[in-house]
């Protein structure tokens, strides 16, 4: 197992972290996490992200874990996919039928010549194709790399807080948790976690208080987002090696 700590922040923009509590239990735990997998045998590796900037803020800590086997199909063209690129894939992936070109213009409210741009391009990169008149995704196998991604919020004590920013993540995240300061959070804290499918991390081992609610991959744009710089990173790394 692998685990990269910032080593994207060339992909993507990431906020100067804050020096505080927080910042101190993020690196900890993260600390802990590599220690962790160190030891474990797993083919997969995984990718910690702290404060990833995307559309909603800056989750604290983002970890993907990633089969790069997927870039056996990676193509250039990949490097230029833009966010309105990635969201008409993700429309497809989650319709997983073929649709018409029509049909797309009218529910994400593109024009036809933007949208006949995007499907040109994602073509290329092979993400997805076209079966006469009608579009749809390629099987995702091919090149969604990412099996798991867990999105984590630090809390030292606002554990309401904590909750509506996890939650949040829920989008985008396969497992989404809080990590609080505290050692053991009351009951009624953990039940109101629960409800809102939400993991706590808490206590000097991190241990984990309440597990999440799995969610499917992708959620949404975000998602693939993360697949992208992911992807885009590790073909740079291996051409200059």
């Amino acid at each position: 197992m692998v685990i990269q700590q910032c080593s994207l922040h060339e992909c993507f923009k990431m906020r100067k972290h804050t020096e505080g509590p927080e910042i101190d239990l993020v690196r900890k735990f993260v600390n802990s996490l590599c220690e962790h997998n160190t030891h474990s045998s797993r083919k997969t590796k995984d990718i910690v992200f702290l404060e990833p900037h995307i559309d909603s803020g800056y989750p604290d800590i983002v970890v993907a874990r990633y089969d790069d086997s997927v870039l056996d199909n990676w193509v250039e063209d990949r490097c230029a996919l833009t966010d309105i690129d990635l969201r008409i894939l993700s429309y497809f992936m989650q319709q997983n039928r073929g649709l018409y070109l029509e049909e797309i213009t009218h529910v994400l409210g593109f024009d036809e010549k933007e949208l006949s741009a995007s499907l040109a391009l994602l073509s290329d990169c092979h993400l997805v194709k076209r079966n006469g008149k009608r579009w749809r995704s390629e099987k995702k196998s091919s090149f969604l790399g990412i099996h798991k991604l867990v999105a984590i919020e630090a809390k030292m004590s606002d554990t309401a807080c904590a909750l509506t920013q996890a939650f949040r993540n829920t989008r985008f995240a396969s497992h989404s948790y809080a990590l609080l300061g505290s050692q053991n959070p009351v009951s009624r804290t953990k039940d109101l976690y629960r409800k809102f499918g939400v993991g706590i991390f808490a206590g000097d081992n991190f241990e984990e208080i309440v597990k999440p609610e799995a969610h499917r991959l992708p959620g949404c744009y975000v998602t693939l987002q993360f697949n992208e710089w992911i992807a885009a990173k590790m073909i740079s790394s291996a051409d200059n090696i």
